[in-house]
């Protein structure tokens, strides 16, 4: 105990003179001597609080309390720490227990009222903020009408129609907008995670109204639709469909009649189904069809459609071609056409189905923009890309040609329909002509993209995109063709030779952009992409020199399987 009377006298005296940290020490030397003096651990806790130690303040003044709960010296310091700390009602307990506990001591009682008095009015100062702060953030959200309210909502479920679920969890106030707009819960997107109970909750939000219908599921989701037998679909105008069988959507949705499906603008199919879409359909107002190798009455539909302005269909045959040609010429809104063409021998039987004689020889599209053919280009395509003009094409994608693509390309230079193209992407191709296809670069003046891939003989076409004649090698100077180029990729082209990609990268630099005349250095962009995977004809020594003239440089000569292989 005479040790411990020690090292807690010196302990004071090292707090008196501001030496808090030796003072520490010595407190810890008194309790590890005495574990039970409620003073020791007051005196260790005020050398905490002056090393800003708050925590371990307070744990040694609630173990004062702990010890001596009937002294006010633990109380007291507490309120002190919880003030420091902003937890004010904590400290009007703490300072109150305090003030109970003081006995004749009229000093100590005046400093308490008055520390009391701080924390009321540190209580009142906090409060006042969270009103601020709840009036800032709240009060101008919860103070609009309903109507404007339910408008925002409708805005952030036309990006996600499941947002309704997240706004409803928000706030009472939210979640009472929510429940009761019928028009948020209008679509419905089931799949095999808890169809029926969505379908339930969905029927009774809506009020038995959907505008869009999503099937992406299984025989859970055909279950689900037993519960929406009853509702009425002539709201209907977006359906999906990509693994449930047709048949058993009709069975347990017997409304979704013909004349439903007539006012569908939207439908998206899948690969599963061999219901033949459209079949027996009348006047569509369909805008938007995305198939994916589903059956489609092409006949049919080329009829009665006349709005569609998108259109992806992946298993076109050669015997599609002629109602295809109709439908385009049909719908002369179309803005974007995506079609993967298959081959079908036809059957003996079957006759070869000429072109329809009201056809016109050229089908203009003047609101295309996007137009991807993937397939047999030449043994199907070649007679639809021939008969379009497309003067506001901006994307164009050929890929999977099994013969040349000259006469198709020709065709787009000669109907003047690459002058505001911007990318071109040309996939396992032949081009036999070319001079012709520099003759079609040389026309796409805003083109910003090219992509030429597994294609030989594309010596000219790069030395041309380098401002080079490829009949003189010399400069051309008529100035570069594409002069909007940044990004550039030949993967897979087995000619490609080092000396003209060097050639192009120097011509696009940003050296030599910044060298060109006033008149055109403003037109010429920097290249900003070169990808030649593939290219076993590029020495490896100039890649670091590739790297430093182009940001993004991509040369890989061989897949982990090949360079195996090779081994």
């Amino acid at each position: 105990m005479a040790d411990k009377q020690v090292a807690f006298t010196r302990g004071i005296a090292s707090f008196k003179a501001g030496q808090y940290k030796e003072a520490l020490r010595y407190f810890n030397e008194a309790i590890r001597l005495a574990p039970d003096d409620p003073l020791v651990y007051d005196s260790r806790a005020a050398a905490y609080e002056k090393l800003g130690r708050t925590n371990k303040a307070l744990y040694d003044a609630q173990k004062v309390i702990t010890l001596n709960p009937s002294r006010w010296q633990g109380y007291a310091r507490s309120a002190r720490l919880f003030k420091d700390i902003r937890k004010y009602r904590t400290a009007l307990s703490m300072v109150d227990h305090a003030i109970q506990r003081l006995k004749s001591n009229e000093g100590k009682r005046r400093e308490f009222e008055t520390l009391r008095m701080a924390i009321v009015g540190d209580l009142a100062r906090k409060a006042e903020e969270e009103r601020q702060l709840a009036k800032k953030t709240f009060q101008h959200f919860g103070s609009l009408p309903i109507e404007i309210a339910a408008t925002i909502f409708h805005l952030l479920h036309e990006d996600d129609h499941a947002a309704v679920v997240v706004l409803a969890q928000i706030c009472q106030g939210w979640r009472r907008i929510v429940t009761s707009t019928p028009a948020l819960w209008r679509t419905l997107s089931l799949s095999d995670k808890k169809p029926v109970e969505k379908a339930k909750l969905w029927k009774l939000r809506s009020r038995g109204i959907l505008k869009e219908l999503h099937l992406r599921g299984g025989k859970e989701v055909l279950w689900a639709l037993e519960i929406l037998n009853d509702i009425s679909l002539y709201s209907l105008r977006c359906l999906t469909v990509t693994a449930c069988n047709w048949k058993d959507i009709t069975s347990a949705l017997p409304q979704l009649t013909p004349s439903i499906m007539s006012n569908l603008e939207t439908v998206e199919l899948g690969e599963q189904d061999t219901h033949r879409w459209f079949h027996n359909t009348s006047k569509l107002r369909l805008r938007r069809l995305i198939a994916n190798a589903t059956p489609v009455d092409w006949t049919n539909l080329a009829e009665c459609s006349g709005q569609i302005t998108e259109l992806s269909h992946a298993a076109i045959s050669e015997q599609d071609v002629p109602d295809l040609l109709r439908l385009l010429h049909r719908n002369a809104n179309l803005q974007a056409l995506e079609l993967w063409f298959v081959s079908r021998l036809r059957r003996r039987d079957e006759p070869e189905r000429p072109l329809p004689e009201e056809l016109p020889s050229q089908i203009e599209l003047s609101w295309l923009t996007t137009l991807s053919l993937v397939g047999y280009i030449n043994a199907s395509a070649g007679q639809i890309l021939p008969r379009l003009v497309l003067p506001n094409l901006r994307s164009l994608k050929l890929e999977r040609s099994g013969n040349t693509l000259d006469r198709s390309l020709r065709r787009l230079l000669e109907s003047k329909s690459v002058s505001r193209l911007e990318s071109l992407v040309i996939n396992t191709g032949h081009i036999l002509d070319q001079e012709m296809l520099v003759q079609l670069l040389n026309a796409a003046t805003e083109l910003n993209a090219i992509h030429l891939r597994w294609i030989s003989g594309l010596d000219a076409v790069i030395e041309a995109l380098a401002g080079v004649d490829s009949a003189t090698r010399e400069t051309n100077g008529a100035g570069l063709i594409c002069p909007k180029l940044t990004s550039v990729d030949f993967s897979r082209c087995p000619d490609v030779r080092d000396g003209p990609i060097v050639r192009l990268v120097k011509a696009r630099s940003r050296s030599s952009v910044l060298a060109l005349p006033e008149d055109q250095s403003p037109t010429i962009a920097k290249l900003e992409s070169l990808a030649i995977d593939g290219c076993e004809k590029i020495d490896p020594s100039i890649l670091p020199w590739l790297r430093q003239q182009v940001p993004h440089v991509s040369c890989k000569y061989a897949t982990k399987k090949q360079a195996h292989w090779k081994r």
